[in-house]
């Protein structure tokens, strides 16, 4: 992983679609059947995560990928089909393989969402099966320990 600019932002645009509905994100689930056909709140926290994950993809070697492991968010107001969204998100703290991220998604008069995401950076697994069973082999992943804590004016290069 190369290291990451404490300033790093990185926004994207979206139109919601028709299929990122409340009843289309568990098709036959009665909860879900009978709400108003704004955007799933669901879809809207994948939506916070791209613009983190697409910040940081420049910054992954080749091996290595992000996953979205937290999604804390504020679904402020009723998302139509059609409308476009900017989301933009800030990087708050980066502590080894893990970032975390500040976005604000808008449409054209309002804020819509706001939200805290956590990226983990992982690397890619190679399977090998054992017998019947299927096992992944990866190395360790980091953990987090006394002092690891990295605001971003402490963010610096790192060999």
């Amino acid at each position: 992983m190369k290291p990451i600019p404490r300033d790093l932002e990185h926004r994207i645009t979206y139109r919601v679609r028709p299929a990122h509905i409340v009843h289309r994100i568990f098709p036959g689930v009665a909860v879900f059947a009978d709400k108003p056909p704004v955007m799933a709140s669901g879809f809207l926290a994948a939506l916070c995560e791209w613009p983190a994950m697409e910040a940081l993809a420049p910054y992954l070697d080749r091996h290595e990928y992000c996953v979205g492991h937290r999604v804390s968010m504020e679904h402020l107001r009723p998302i139509e089909p059609g409308t476009a969204l900017t989301a933009v998100a800030h990087l708050t703290i980066a502590v080894r393989r893990r970032s975390s991220w500040t976005v604000v998604v808008c449409d054209a008069r309002q804020t819509v969402a706001l939200a805290e995401v956590g990226l983990a950076v992982l690397q890619r697994q190679i399977p090998a099966v054992v017998g019947q069973q299927h096992q992944c082999l990866a190395p360790q992943q980091d953990r987090f320990q006394a002092g690891d804590l990295v605001l971003p004016e402490q963010v610096t290069q790192r060999p």
